[in-house]
């Protein structure tokens, strides 16, 4: 298995956050990473996930909700032809650490035999369009507690 795994320390309730990630419709306009996401975030739905890693060129793919538990972990899983080629679960997990303090840790696991052959052609640029997302999370979630 390859991973890419990022977290961040956001000062904002892990209500606010969870409502910004669960706004699919206005991710377009806070995120640089995931610029279109559509479908319910509700186990056994199909998503359409749009990403631009920097210096990559966009990608749709269409996974599944494997996960749903409200202000703490959204998780889909997506496939290349099958499992086995290739395979990415795509986590976000809220940890509460105070009132208005949470720990979001932002990550994919890989599987599959082109697994390595993937990560060393886009890990790199997806961890930056993880990290880069995930501080515009932060800015948009600290933001929302100033008013």
């Amino acid at each position: 298995m390859k991973s890419i795994i990022t977290e961040i320390i956001i000062n904002a309730p892990a209500e606010n956050v969870w409502n910004i990630l669960m706004n699919f419709d206005q991710h377009a306009e806070w995120n640089p990473f995931i610029k279109k996401l559509t479908g319910e975030a509700k186990v056994g739905q199909q998503l359409s996930v749009e990403i631009h890693p920097p210096n990559q060129k966009p990608s749709t793919f269409t996974p599944k909700v494997i996960t749903v538990k409200p202000q703490q972990h959204l998780a889909w899983r997506g496939t290349f032809l099958a499992s086995f080629v290739m395979a990415g679960e795509h986590n976000y997990e809220i940890e509460i650490l105070g009132p208005n303090k949470v720990k979001f840790k932002h990550y994919e696991h890989f599987t599959g035999i082109l697994a390595g052959v993937i990560m060393k052609k886009i890990g790199e640029s997806t961890k930056q369009g993880f990290q880069a997302m995930n501080e515009a999370l932060k800015a948009k979630a600290e933001a929302m507690v100033k008013v």
